[in-house]
């Protein structure tokens, strides 16, 4: 079982590493879950999540409690594709950065981003002034 987890791991670092070459076309990236009964709450929590490309936590996570391991994947979003996405939701929220204090627009659905005015990290887990 570790080594299958070890062959998926290298698997996912090293298409995301092609990825992260292209980042200009496929800026964000899209945790999924299996979304079977197999799926452990952990994996379920982060399905659908999407993050800047280069902040995504890759699977397999460690925290994943299915007996058959993580069977998490991620999936590469174009601009367009996420702009399309938004344009159907309706939860984006206004931030305010902790470090400069700038306003911010954060999409549907955006874990970890950074300001663009200051370059601040931020996590939207830790706001409790967004809906994710």
């Amino acid at each position: 079982m570790k080594s299958m987890q070890a062959t998926w791991r290298k698997q996912i670092k090293a298409e995301h590493k092609e990825m992260l070459g292209d980042r200009d076309i496929f800026p964000f990236a899209q945790l999924r879950a299996t979304g079977d009964d197999k799926t452990c709450s952990f994996c379920g929590g982060l399905n659908g999540k999407i993050f800047l490309i280069d902040k995504v936590p890759l699977p397999p996570f460690r925290s994943c409690t299915c007996h058959e391991g993580c069977r998490c994947n991620v999936a590469y979003i174009m601009q367009e594709e996420l702009a399309a996405y938004n344009e159907e939701r309706t939860d984006t929220r206004t931030i305010e950065c902790p470090r400069c204090a700038a306003g911010l627009e954060l999409p549907p659905g955006i874990q970890l981003f950074d300001c663009p005015e200051c370059g601040t990290s931020i996590d939207a887990h830790q706001r409790t002034d967004v809906l994710i």
